[in-house]
């Protein structure tokens, strides 16, 4: 992307020059930046949703990096050109500018949508702390349910023993039914059978039609495809050149054969591919066949095109023939199939029929072993009711366990877990806590350190004195680096450092 290192200028420019050289060298800065102010066009100033926080959080992480690169050319264009380092730092600037307004105004948004999210998310939790709660009280309503129905198990004891006498007139009513489903369910499947041989005959003799058809195409291409060559080397006669014409041409053998297989529903992929090829192949020999006629004589012309347009028109009536043709194929394919499937849908509906009524029959009889069961179940049931109400107290008190745990879980939460986002580009955002420095009286801060300095040091005095702010900045962060695992539990820190103060504070991060 940098091309500076590759083509350097050879003498000093002009301020003029130097401007346009770097707007020639760099454009795709101006291109990045433009990308840049339309991404952020079509954001909303409030952020409400993940996919939106998502692709926003990409576009500000582009953007870092973007900023980064300015940077870094800045300080490689500078270098060599110290006479007109003010117009290589004004050109990156406007630009390192327009990217920190962009990030001012849109990292606030993107925050607050973590914000908001990381609320959701605690309300979320407090939610489901909640519902396991409310359902702790119904689990303990099933319970004094299962105690109501321990008594009904009593009654239905009685009720068994009537429906047992019942159950065994109905099974041998079902018998009765399920032996004429029986009956007609073979009925069925022996007319789908008649239907079904009928059709696989008739494809038979279109799928062997078809392979036939497709295998004379191929020897009839591999014929046109020898009379082309001679025909490009002029070796062809002219009688020869008369059958690679009837051949290739509208309404030729190819052609013909070519229309009624593209309409056959029995052809797979790849001869379908072969059909296109051959498709292709004559629309180039009929389109070499035209440049020869178009030097030809106006009245030869003329005629050739009438001949043309005769056999187009032949070309066109079989196409109408073959698609009629096809369509009344497909019409019996699609009657035969419809009835097939209507015999089809006849055995399967006799079969069903059948199969329920021996589903039937062996329920019936089933119903009537169970009946005759339900009575010594009846007595069981009364038991399992007690246990059930031990089960449902149980659950009752586990469903209050995992709410506590929820609760628990919800205290033990950072702000990255609620508020955490991803990108589609990879990058990451959460709101995350750190420790700030903001050195609010460096001329305190460095007589306090004169102040360390042992009287026959002077001289380091005097060094401490020619510290630079960025130099003493990161002095002061490295030192808050190094201390800040000894700060847990406070938010601000003012008396370990004269004119220095420490903050814990919330921030945004986006990583990429």
């Amino acid at each position: 992307m940098n091309n500076a290192t590759n083509n350097p200028p050879i003498t000093p420019p002009t301020n003029e020059d130097m401007l346009e050289d770097l707007q020639h060298r760099f454009p795709e800065i101006e291109t990045e930046q433009k990308d840049f102010e339309e991404a952020l066009a079509t954001y909303p100033e409030d952020i409400v949703d993940d996919d939106t926080a998502a692709a926003l959080q990409d576009v500000l992480g582009k953007m870092k990096k973007h900023k980064t690169r300015l940077g870094s050319y800045k300080k490689e264009e500078k270098k060599p050109w110290d006479s007109i380092s003010n117009v290589i730092k004004n050109f990156f600037v406007k630009h390192e500018e327009t990217v920190d307004g962009w990030l001012n105004t849109w990292q606030p948004r993107y925050q607050a949508y973590l914000d908001k999210k990381k609320a959701a998310a605690q309300r979320k939790a407090e939610e489901e702390a909640k519902k396991q709660r409310e359902e702790a009280e119904r689990l303990k309503r099933e319970a004094d349910a299962a105690e109501e129905r321990k008594r009904k198990a009593e009654e239905e004891e009685r009720l068994a023993r009537q429906r047992e006498e019942q159950a065994r007139l109905r099974a041998e009513e079902e018998d009765r039914k399920r032996k004429e489903a029986e009956a007609r369910a073979a009925a069925a499947k022996a007319e789908a059978d008649r239907l079904d041989r009928e059709r696989k005959a008739r494809e038979k003799a279109e799928k062997e039609e078809a392979a036939s058809e497709f295998r004379q195409m191929k020897q009839f291409m591999r014929t046109a495809e020898k009379l082309a060559e001679d025909a490009a080397a002029g070796t062809i006669l002219n009688t020869a050149m008369d059958v690679f014409e009837d051949l290739v041409l509208e309404g030729g053998e190819i052609s013909r054969l070519g229309t009624k297989l593209r309409h056959s529903p029995h052809l797979d992929d790849d001869q379908r591919a072969y059909l296109q090829e051959v498709k292709e192949s004559i629309d180039g020999w009929r389109q070499a066949r035209q440049d020869r006629l178009a030097a030809a004589a106006a009245e030869e012309r003329k005629a050739a095109e009438a001949e043309a347009a005769r056999r187009r028109q032949a070309e066109a009536e079989r196409q109408r023939e073959e698609a009629a043709a096809a369509a009344v194929r497909a019409a019996q394919r699609k009657a035969d199939e419809d009835a097939a499937a209507a015999a089809r849908a006849d055995r399967v509906k006799a079969e069903q029929e059948a199969a329920a009524a021996k589903a039937a029959t062996r329920a019936a009889q089933v119903e009537s072993r169970a009946a005759a069961a339900d009575a010594r179940d009846a007595y069981a049931d009364q038991k399992t009711a007690d246990r059930e109400v031990r089960v449902s107290t149980e659950d009752a008190a586990r469903s209050e366990n995992r709410a506590d745990r929820i609760d628990n879980k919800l205290q033990k939460s950072t702000d990255a877990d609620l508020s955490r986002t991803y990108g589609d580009l990879g990058t990451t955002g959460s709101l995350t806590k750190s420790w700030k420095h903001y050195i609010t009286d460096d001329i305190a801060l460095k007589a306090a350190m004169r102040a360390a300095v042992k009287p026959e040091s002077e001289v380091y005095g005097e060094l401490i004195d020619l510290l630079k702010p960025e130099d003493l900045n990161g002095a002061v962060f490295r030192f808050m680096r190094l201390h800040q695992g000894s700060w847990t539990g406070r938010d601000r820190v003012d008396d370990v450092l004269a004119g220095v103060t420490f903050a814990y504070e919330q921030g945004l991060a986006i990583r990429t």
